[in-house]
């Protein structure tokens, strides 16, 4: 029974697409309230255990490849 609830969370999970565009709009507006970027930040760090400096070098690299990706479309 377990079983069968864990397939069918993956298949959902297979047929979800990220809206590029909704998540670059998303990551643009934090990264430009610092005060705002500095709590997702520490929240992200603090439920992952990850330093902040991993947080934020992760969230640019994110950023870079979604702009990246929304341009070729």
């Amino acid at each position: 029974m377990m079983e069968d609830n864990e397939n069918r969370e993956n298949e959902n999970r297979e047929d979800e697409e990220l809206d590029i565009e909704l998540t670059l709009q998303h990551l643009l507006a934090y990264s430009s309230d610092p005060d705002l970027k500095k709590r997702v930040v520490e929240k992200i760090s603090k439920n992952t255990n990850l330093p902040p400096e991993k947080i934020e070098e992760s969230l640019q690299v994110l950023l870079k490849i979604l702009m990246n990706m929304s341009r070729s479309n």
